[in-house]
């Protein structure tokens, strides 16, 4: 059976709610986390707007500017060093890679993100984003993208 490829401007077009958490590798600490994505599809461009709420945390935002290419996607971020690019994996979602600068105190670090993306149905994708610095493993964040808003909100 052929796996239907994952199609970002499908899937992320319209309002999607994310709830998962985030791990830091370092000490171990677990923290919940619930986003709001808002996307839209020009027919060239799609223009995706992520709230990120994290406990203990400020809240986040970051836009996203993704075009189709031959081999995934290409996007630039609101806070993405350069060009991020997704590939398709066999299993018929895709691998995002991109850099980001955070600041921490008076410095930024420059952290190294990997993203995947699968499909679960037409309206639900599970993402698992692995971070690090200087190749070396810093945080992981799971999260689960639905069209449904979660119980409760």
């Amino acid at each position: 059976m052929e796996i239907e490829p994952f199609r970002m401007e499908s899937f992320y077009s319209g309002l999607l709610y994310g709830w998962g958490h985030a791990v830091d590798r370092r000490s171990g600490r677990e923290r919940g986390l619930t986003a709001t994505l808002r996307g839209r599809w020009d027919g060239a461009v799609l223009t995706l707007d992520q709230d990120w709420r994290m406990d203990g945390a400020a809240p986040e935002r970051r836009m996203w500017r993704i075009r189709p290419t031959a081999e995934g996607y290409s996007g630039i971020g609101s806070d993405v060093v350069g060009t991020a690019e997704a590939r398709r994996t066999d299993g018929g979602g895709l691998l995002w890679r991109y850099l980001v600068d955070v600041p921490v105190g008076p410095r930024s670090w420059r952290l190294a993100c990997e993203e995947e993306l699968v499909p679960q149905t037409p309206n639900v994708a599970t993402v698992a984003i692995r971070i690090a610095k200087f190749g070396l493993a810093i945080a992981e964040i799971d999260l689960i993208l639905s069209r449904a808003a979660p119980a409760g909100s």
